[in-house]
C-alpha cells in the first residue's frame, strides 16, 4: 500500500530555534511514534545502515591490572561521551587481542549501554587510541556509503529512539535490551548530504548547549565546595566569626585543633546500634509498588532522602527484617559502592520503613545529639575518615568496627543547636541557589532534546545547511 503523500509548509519551533521553508512534501513514515516525514526520506531498521553486524563486548569477568589497556563498560558512557577516567581498570596485551576478536573498537564507532540503569545512553569514539569494552556495551559501526555517522549518534540520542529503547526493553536482575532488538529500531534517513547538513547543524547547536549546561555544572560544584566547607568549619571550629576562640588539640591528627571546651569521643560511645540491613529473600524480584518503604543506598543523599525511585515490601516480608527498620532520628550511612559516605538523618515522622545491606543505620543513644552528629558525619572530615578506613579490593566499603571508631568532636549541647540552626539557614541558601540552576540546566537539556528529534526527523528544514561545516566542528 503506498504511503500517504501530503503538502505542509514547515515552521517549526523548538524553544528558541524556529526554521521554515516555503513547502516540503512530507509522507507518512509507516510508523505512528514517527509520524509524517519529508517525502525523500525513508526509514531503515539500524541494522542496515551499520558495515558490520551490531556485537556487544566480550561476556568474560577479565583480570584487571595496574597498567595495560583501558577496559570500558557502561559506567564510562557519561554525558554522550567515553568517560575514560571512568575506566574499569586496565587488561593485559594479550587479552586485549583476544576481546578484540569479537569487537575492536575504532573512532566513529558508536557505542550503546545495553544493560543496567543507564540502559540507553550512547557515546561515539573519537579518539585513535586502543581499547577494550565490556557486554554492557553495544558496539555499532555506521556505513559511511549509508550514513552519516554524526547523523546516527544524534538519532540514537534523540527522544524518539531513546522511548522505543524503553519501551523495547525487558527486565531480568537489571533492564537490558537484547541484540537482536537493538538492530531492529527504525532510523529515519535523508539523502546523505542533508544527513551532513543536520549533524553540522546539531554538533554547532548541541556544542553551545553542552557550554552552557557544562558553566552551570562547574557553577554547582563551586556550590557543593562552599556548602562543605562551611559544614566542616562549623562542626570542627564552631560558627564562623569567633576570632579569639581558645584552641586545644583533637588527638586525631586529620581532625587538627578544636575549641577548649569541645570533646572528641569515638561514635560507638555515643550510640545505641550500628548496623545495617539486609535485601530479602528474592531480591528485586519481591519489590512491590506499594507496602512498606525499603529504603536502598540510591535513596540516601547528604541533602535528605531522594524517594523518587522508591521501592516497596509486603507486610509478611517486613515482619522478618525488624533489625533493619528505621526510625525518626535514625542516620542514615552508604558504607559500599559509589555513593560511600553520603549520610542524612531520617525527619520526624517519617512512615515505617527498612533499608538493605548497603545503608547503615546509627541510632543515637541521646537524641539531643542526633542533629550535630549527622551533620558531623556530612563533613570533609568525616570523608577523609571513610577514605582512609575503605576496605574491599573489588568494591569500596565500610565495617561496623571502624564506623564505630569515627571520632566525634562534640560542643556543649547549647553550642550544638546553634550550628545546627546556623548551618539549615546557610546551607538552605546554598541549596536554593543549587535547584535554580538545576532547573535551568534541566530546561537547556529538554531543549537539546527536543532540538535533536526535531531536526532528525525532518520537522526542521536543513537542506539549505551546508555540510562543509561537518568538517568544521570535528576538527
Amino acid at each position: 500500500m503506498p504511503r500517504e503523500i501530503v503538502r505542509t509548509t514547515v515552521r517549526t519551533t523548538v524553544g528558541a530555534e524556529q526554521c521554515s521553508a516555503p513547502t516540503v512534501v512530507r509522507q507518512n513514515s509507516g510508523i505512528t511514534w514517527l509520524g509524517d516525514i519529508p517525502e525523500d526520506w525513508e526509514v531503515l531498521a539500524l541494522k542496515h545502515l551499520v558495515a558490520t553486524k551490531i556485537s556487544d563486548g566480550p561476556h568474560e569477568t577479565p583480570e584487571i591490572i595496574d597498567n595495560g589497556i583501558p577496559f570500558i563498560s557502561a559506567e564510562s558512557i557519561k554525558n554522550n561521551k567515553i568517560n575514560f577516567d571512568l575506566k574499569r581498570g586496565y587488561i593485559s596485551e594479550e587479552l586485549h587481542k583476544l576481546f578484540c576478536r569479537k569487537v575492536k573498537p575504532k573512532r566513529n564507532d558508536i557505542f550503546i549501554v545495553k544493560s543496567g540503569a543507564t540502559t540507553g545512553r550512547a557515546a561515539i569514539v573519537e579518539t585513535d587510541e586502543e581499547f577494550s569494552i565490556w557486554s554492557p556495551l553495544a558496539m555499532v559501526r555506521p556505513n559511511p556509503k549509508k550514513v552519516d555517522h554524526r547523523f546516527l549518534f544524534q538519532c540514537i540520542l534523540s527522544e524518539l529512539f531513546q522511548k522505543q529503547i524503553q519501551v523495547s526493553w525487558s527486565f531480568g536482575t537489571q533492564q537490558n535490551i537484547g541484540m537482536g532488538v537493538i538492530e531492529k529500531l527504525p532510523i529515519p534517513l535523508p539523502p546523505l548530504p542533508e544527513q551532513k547538513a543536520i549533524a553540522a547543524f546539531l554538533d554547532r547547536k548541541t556544542q553551545l548547549i553542552d557550554s552552557l549546561i557544562a558553566k552551570k555544572r562547574e557553577m554547582l560544584d563551586r556550590l557543593k565546595e562552599k556548602r562543605s566547607a562551611l559544614i566542616s568549619h562549623a562542626v570542627t571550629r564552631g560558627i564562623p566569626g569567633g576570632a579569639g576562640r581558645a584552641m586545644k588539640k583533637s588527638g586525631v591528627t586529620w581532625l587538627g585543633d578544636i575549641p577548649a571546651d569541645w570533646d572528641v569521643k569515638k561514635l560507638a560511645y555515643l550510640t545505641k546500634k550500628i548496623g545495617s540491613g539486609k535485601t530479602p529473600n528474592g531480591g528485586a524480584d519481591v519489590y512491590q509498588s506499594t507496602g512498606i518503604l525499603f529504603i536502598r543506598s540510591q535513596n540516601v543523599y547528604d541533602t535528605g532522602l531522594y524517594l523518587d525511585d522508591v521501592v516497596y515490601i509486603s507486610e509478611e516480608i517486613e515482619s522478618g527484617m525488624t533489625w533493619s527498620r528505621v526510625y525518626s532520628g535514625d542516620i542514615l550511612l552508604n558504607i559500599t559502592g559509589a555513593s560511600l559516605g553520603r549520610t542524612c538523618l531520617v525527619p520526624q515522622g517519617f512512615p515505617r520503613a527498612n533499608v538493605n545491606q548497603h545503608v547503615c543505620i546509627i541510632r543515637i543513644a541521646k537524641p539531643e545529639f542526633e542533629k550535630f552528629i549527622s551533620i558531623f558525619l556530612k563533613s570533609n572530615f568525616a570523608k577523609s575518615f571513610y577514605d582512609l578506613s575503605q576496605n574491599g579490593s573489588g568494591r569500596e566499603g565500610l565495617n561496623f568496627e571502624q564506623i564505630s571508631k569515627i571520632p566525634i568532636p562534640l560542643p556543649p549541647l547549647p553550642e550544638q543547636k546553634a550550628i545546627a540552626e546556623f548551618l539549615d539557614i546557610e546551607t538552605g541558601k546554598i541549596d536554593k541557589l543549587a535547584d535554580k540552576i538545576k532547573e535551568g540546566m534541566e530546561r537547556l537539556t529538554e531543549y537539546r532534546s527536543a532540538l535533536i528529534t526535531a531536526a532528525v526527523t525532518g520537522q526542521i528544514d536543513l537542506r539549505g545547511e551546508a555540510p562543509e561545516n561537518h568538517k568544521e566542528v570535528m576538527a
